[in-house]
């Protein structure tokens, strides 16, 4: 609500600027939407001259429109505003989801992934941060997922299956999501650290550090924007592109299991989609041009 005050120059808890709410039309809706779509947003992933255009995805742009016409709404159901909702669908129609430039999410090339998980020295960051690499890359796990994760989030099924519990995942649902052995060494090497660390179950497992050169333990959570800055920090220290994102590794987790042929029901249960088309949206198979199935084309 204040960007749209801001927009049609309303000063916020003055007389004049609720008067003026009550006097906005479709135009400035309009136009304002059309701001919208060309306002700078998150910062590309590829290079700079690669046709990537960092705009507000179109989905932001319908989120602040839904925004605003529920605000609108409640002041027409309470009599404070006359006329038709400025951000009716009639007048104003919000991008759809898949309108507009999408930035891709590059896939980490398999043979990479090792190195990244070897990368840094013996120090408790260094075995915080490959935890969280194993974590990405073996869970699957979004930023906010990995960040949330406390240290009594870990267990162990009857059968000896590590798993963490993830809390009000993005789908609104709990959900425990198993760990590849190869990931366990290191989420059993960050335990022992938080243990030693005096860490009970009720903290977070991924912990911020601070003072100088960031060496002191702290009970914060990490950010997600931490996150971004440790892959970061990861990829170009094995010399990996700036493409490269967390959620790239999640990308690199579904395409690798439907690579090695599972089905892509169980992909999505790994996944956590709402739907196996979300799936096919993180297959990056596609994109492989050496693979290209026009390689098989015979007409003679």
């Amino acid at each position: 609500m204040l960007d749209w005050m801001r927009f049609v120059q309303v000063t916020p808890g003055t007389t004049a600027g609720a008067d003026r709410l009550k006097r906005v039309t479709g135009v400035e809706s309009l136009a304002y939407v059309n701001e919208l779509k060309k306002r700078i947003g998150e910062t590309p992933r590829a290079l700079k001259g690669e046709g990537v255009v960092a705009t507000l995805s179109a989905a932001t742009v319908k989120k602040y429109c839904m925004c605003l016409r529920r605000a609108y709404a409640v002041l027409i159901a309470h009599k404070l505003f006359e006329g038709v909702n400025p951000f009716d669908p009639l007048l104003v129609k919000p991008p759809r989801q898949t309108d507009g430039t999408k930035r891709p999410t590059e896939m980490v090339p398999f043979h990479r992934v090792k190195e990244l998980l070897e990368w840094g020295d013996s120090s408790p960051k260094a075995i915080r941060n490959r935890a969280l690499l194993a974590l990405l890359f073996g869970g699957g796990l979004r930023r906010g997922e990995a960040v949330n994760l406390l240290l009594g989030d870990i267990g162990t099924t009857p059968a000896g299956t590590w798993f963490v519990f993830l809390r009000g995942t993005k789908g609104k649902e709990d959900k425990r999501q198993a760990v590849p052995e190869w990931a366990v060494e290191h989420l059993r090497a960050l335990m022992a650290q938080r243990h030693a660390e005096g860490a009970k179950k009720s903290h977070p497992l991924f912990n911020e550090y601070s003072g100088r050169g960031g060496l002191k333990s702290t009970e914060r959570a990490m950010k997600p924007g931490a996150v971004y800055q440790v892959f970061r920090q990861a990829c170009d220290a094995i010399g990996l592109g700036p493409e490269f994102t967390p959620h790239s590794a999640r990308a690199s987790s579904i395409t690798k299991l439907l690579e090695d042929g599972v089905p892509h029901r169980e992909v999505q249960e790994f996944s956590r989609h709402r739907s196996i088309t979300m799936v096919e949206l993180y297959d990056k198979r596609r994109y492989e041009v050496d693979r290209g199935p026009s390689k098989k084309l015979r007409f003679h």
